[in-house]
């Protein structure tokens, strides 16, 4: 980003200001702090994301963070979320999406 400042300049005429623009060009950059509180914008739901988007939060780091008390809301999902055996099948089809994502983290928040 570049910016233009305009220099005012005094002559020794008599009574008379001059007003001249100098090219003086300022390079500026911009520091951009990253959170990992901070959710990105880009999340897309993959057709076939097993857990719900509602459960799911992205950072700012290419994260994701499963939130594991908002994956039921029905009894079917309570049931079919505490299996070990069917969590663990889920949990590996997510992970192949994440990794073709080329996700940094992944976080799982256990109530």
């Amino acid at each position: 980003e570049k910016c233009h400042e305009a220099v005012t300049t005094k002559t020794s005429g008599p009574s008379s200001t001059a007003m001249t623009a100098a090219a003086a060009t300022a390079t500026t950059s911009t520091t951009k702090i990253k959170s990992i509180d901070v959710t990105d914008d880009t999340p897309n739901h993959h057709s076939t994301m097993p857990f719900p988007e509602s459960s799911l939060r992205y950072d700012t780091y290419d994260g994701v963070t499963v939130d594991l008390a908002n994956i039921a809301t029905t009894k079917t999902q309570q049931q079919q979320f505490t299996d070990a055996d069917a969590f663990g099948t889920m949990l590996t089809q997510a992970l192949s999406i994440w990794t073709t994502e080329q996700r940094k983290g992944i976080w799982l928040k256990i109530p």
